[in-house]
């Protein structure tokens, strides 16, 4: 059975797949405005599981263990969209909300389709939360590779959390 680490090739699909949903939401932000209602806030990264409790006893307790982490990983996120929320104007939040969906939606399928690989196993549950992690992990960079675009030459740029 191939690990997470031996995936190479479908996750470097996958980011190719991501980069396009983004780049298709931020395509669409000047033409579709009533899908994201006025007043934005910071989209903030709900969880559907149940935290279970973490330990390397077996494979629930290591599920319990990425499922901590992942919640870690969303809160950086959460606390990072929020600090791009300060300094970005009307438009842009709405192409950042669209674009957080877009990625949470590509994410689940991300995640579904490496748990697949392992369908009907108890370590399918494994691959899906220590998929959420990567995936957030890889997202969080996105995240500020775009504040420091935005922030670029700035000597008033807010800490990135």
């Amino acid at each position: 059975m191939p690990t997470l680490g031996e995936m190479k090739p479908p996750r470097r699909l996958s980011l190719l797949l991501f980069a396009g949903v983004l780049l298709s939401a931020c395509g669409s932000a000047e033409t579709s405005s009533s899908s994201v209602p006025s007043g934005l806030r910071p989209p903030v990264i709900t969880e559907a599981f149940t935290l279970l409790p973490c330990s390397q006893k077996n494979n629930i307790g290591i599920e319990g263990c990425a499922e901590h982490q992942a919640i870690t990983a969303d809160k950086r996120i959460d606390s990072q969209l929020a600090l791009l929320f300060t300094i970005l104007d009307e438009r842009q939040k709405r192409t950042l909300v669209r674009a957080e969906r877009a990625w949470l939606t590509y994410r689940r399928a991300d995640c579904g389709s490496t748990a697949a690989l392992f369908y009907g196993g108890s370590v399918a549950p494994v691959e899906f939360g220590s998929c959420l992690v990567s995936d957030d992990h890889e997202y969080s960079a996105h995240l500020h590779a775009y504040f420091d675009l935005l922030e670029q030459g700035s000597d008033s740029a807010p800490i990135w959390p």
